[in-house]
């Protein structure tokens, strides 16, 4: 039986596939419609990874956006309060040298012994009084011009000797000063100067009652003159400050577009403010209690329903705050700018994205797709097929090892077509060896049958000559004619004989030719038991490679559940291969089960076979007993034509042969009942042999059976 090998068709080409597939630009550059069927598929993983890509894409850029714009956010806060901090340092020295100069400008005035003596000399006329308050007022002149800080100075006393300096400024006893004189000793300044034990004081910006001129506001550094007299009498030094000597160091400070900067004292009153307005005002109580325990650093407070960010820097020498306001949402604006710039960045960042990932995605489902129609057709038995090499290493790798796979599957079922075919020829030899034993078998069996008639026949006659021996005596008369047929009957048997013999020997032949065709027959079945026990070797063996296939593509699952949502599409191609190969190991284990069938029938045909061989050694010990028996026989009846023929020339010597004839004969009678009993256990064993043939035939026939469909089932691959 020649097997036809189907022709191998061309492996499938997966660049020409992969254009076919994802051709995705038309004549008139509309998406191709079979790339939105790949994507509209449930669950692809052309769709998943195109997705994942971009909402990674979209997470990640939108967390970059938020993050950039609260750094820039924060940054910008950072930056502002760092370089608003150095401004109000610069204006702190500028404060510091102001306070600091006239500082020292007092105590010039309380070391001055010129003005130190005029305090002291209380007596004297009007006249020398003036002199006095002359001398102190040049004195202070003097210093007020050199000071290009200072607007007037007072040095106020209560016992009438009160000068000035500077503008248009009287605090002489005249009733109007003495009226403003007795206003101010009840004014909050005055109490805490008196108190302060010599130690300078500021006051808040307020009208200067003493001077005279419209533009009269000042800020003043007063303190006791206690060294020039007693602490009670002491003078109260009024050093006058144009409040603007604080504002113009700020007025012009950048803060921002609307920011400003402003000063407070210790009790919260502004004392400069780019608004001349808000001079000598209480601070908003928002702000106040946002700073009045705060050193330096900034603050968030609102004002007129709009969220203001605040820098503030304490001068301790005087327990002032230097403080820097801006609207919150300017510090916003840079990072709000970077968010609005952002907006299209990803917009244009995901169009991006998108193409990417709709081209890599291609790249790699691509390959994919081939390897599942490969998979197909390998599904529906075709071996022919085989993939392509992939710019993926890792898919490059799976189709490396799929073409592997498909490559020994094809060997072994090509080594497994080989064993079938071997078989089949195996079984129609055991087939037409069966026929041909089965015809012996029948031709064996009618000579036994006629062995068995002429044995019943020899009987008979044996029986009549033992009646005429017992009739020998009162039939002598009768002898010669007696003795005739006797000769006839002699002539016959010896006629008989050697025609049984002949048959006898030709049926020792025959089962000496059947043994040793038995003896062939168990060596045959003895090497198709071999064969399908390699068969089963080579199934182990498919086993063995479709459970390593199993356990690749469980690892692989695994790696996919690892990988997560990217692994998901691994995961279905990891499934898919392990479905092949548990279809694979389905048909191995069928193609297993009937070769154990095929075992299990051999077995049985030689243990049938060894039976055989048995019953053909008994069956040639008792043909080689029969025809020592004819054998025996044969000289017999010579023995007794011998003696026919002495009798016919001494008929006178019969009465004395009469004894010996008639022992002759019993022992004649005694052979015949042994050869018929032999010839029926020769029959019984030929009928054995035959029922042992018929059975040997039919399993002959199953054999044959089996072998046919497992070359059909192995034609339903191409390889």
């Amino acid at each position: 039986m020649k097997r036809k090998f189907l022709k191998k068709p061309k492996s499938i080409k997966s660049e020409n596939h992969t254009k076919n597939r994802f051709k995705n630009i038309n004549k008139n550059g509309l998406i191709n419609n079979e790339l939105i069927k790949t994507f509209k598929i449930k669950g692809g993983l052309f769709k998943r990874l195109v997705l994942t890509f971009t909402i990674l894409s979209l997470i990640t850029l939108s967390i970059s956006a938020l993050l950039t714009y609260q750094v820039t956010k924060q940054k910008v806060s950072t930056d502002f309060e760092n370089s608003t901090m150095q401004i109000l340092n610069q204006n702190k020295n500028y404060i510091d040298v102001v306070d600091a100069s006239l500082e020292e400008l007092s105590m010039q005035v309380l070391s001055n012994k010129d003005i130190s003596n005029s305090f002291n000399t209380i007596t004297g006329d009007q006249y020398t009084k003036w002199q006095l308050v002359q001398k102190v007022q040049d004195s202070l002149n003097n210093l007020t011009s050199n000071s290009k800080f200072i607007k007037s100075m007072y040095i106020l006393r209560d016992n009438g000797l009160s000068v000035s300096s500077g503008g248009n400024v009287d605090v002489s006893n005249s009733d109007t000063n003495a009226v403003k004189y007795s206003a101010f000793k009840t004014s909050e300044d005055y109490t805490n100067i008196i108190k302060s034990d010599g130690k300078s004081q500021w006051t808040n910006v307020q009208v200067d009652t003493f001077n005279t001129s419209p533009d009269n506001k000042n800020i003043s550094l007063m303190r006791r003159l206690i060294s020039t007299s007693s602490s009670e009498s002491a003078p109260i030094l009024k050093i006058n400050v144009d409040p603007q000597v604080f504002s113009s160091s700020i007025k012009d400070a950048k803060i921002g577009k609307n920011g400003y900067m402003f000063i407070v004292d210790q009790k919260g009153q502004i004392i400069a403010h780019k608004d001349p307005t808000f001079l000598g005002k209480k601070v908003d109580s928002t702000i106040w209690s946002k700073i009045k325990s705060l050193k330096e650093g900034s603050f968030e407070y609102k004002q007129a329903g709009k969220n203001m960010y605040g820098v503030e820097s304490s001068y301790d020498t005087r327990g002032w705050k230097i403080i820097a306001v801006v609207p919150k949402a300017e510090l916003a604006s840079t990072a709000n700018s970077v968010g609005a710039l952002s907006i299209p960045i990803i917009i244009l960042c995901l169009i991006f994205t998108a193409i990417l990932s709709v081209f890599t995605t291609r790249k790699i489902t691509e390959p994919i797709y081939d390897i599942i129609k490969v998979a197909e057709k390998v599904s529906n038995g075709d071996f022919t097929v085989k993939t392509n090499k992939y710019a993926i290493h890792e898919i490059n790798e799976l189709s490396l090892n799929f073409n592997n796979m498909i490559k020994k599957l094809k060997e072994m079922l090509s080594l497994t077509a080989g064993l079938t075919k071997e078989t089949t020829d195996s079984a129609a030899k055991i087939l037409n060896l069966s026929n041909t034993i089965s015809d012996s078998s029948k031709e064996v069996v009618i000579a036994v049958e006629e062995i068995t008639s002429g044995s019943s026949k020899q009987t008979e006659e044996t029986i009549g000559c033992s009646k005429i021996s017992d009739d020998f005596n009162n039939e002598i008369t009768s002898s010669i004619f007696s003795l005739g047929n006797v000769t006839n009957a002699t002539k016959a048997s010896i006629d008989i004989i050697n025609e049984g013999t002949n048959i006898i020997n030709n049926l020792s032949k025959t089962s000496e030719n059947n043994s040793n065709a038995m003896t062939k027959v168990a060596s045959t079945v003895e090497t198709l038991n071999d064969n399908t026990k390699s068969i089963l070797t080579i199934l182990n063996k498919i086993n063995d490679i479709t459970k390593q296939t199993n356990l690749l593509a469980l690892n692989a699952s695994i790696e996919a559940a690892r990988a997560g949502d990217a692994g998901k599409g691994f995961s279905v191609v990891a499934n898919e291969i392990r479905k092949l190969a548990d279809k694979s190991q389905s048909a191995s284990s069928e193609i297993g089960t009937i070769v154990d069938q095929v075992n299990q029938s051999i077995g049985a045909s030689l243990e049938i076979s060894e039976n055989a061989k048995k019953l053909f050694k008994e069956e040639l010990v008792q043909v080689s007993s029969t025809i020592t028996s004819f054998g025996k026989i044969k000289e017999s009846i010579s023995n007794i034509s011998s003696a026919m023929e002495v009798s016919m020339n001494s008929i006178n010597v019969i009465d004395e042969s009469k004894n010996l004839l008639n022992d002759s004969i019993n022992s004649i009678a005694s052979i015949s009942e042994a050869n018929t009993a032999a010839t029926e256990e020769v029959t019984a064993t030929i009928q054995t042999q035959a029922e042992s043939n018929t059975l040997m035939n039919s399993l002959a026939e199953g054999l044959n059976d089996k072998a046919n469909e497992l070359i059909k089932l192995i034609n339903k691959f191409r390889f």
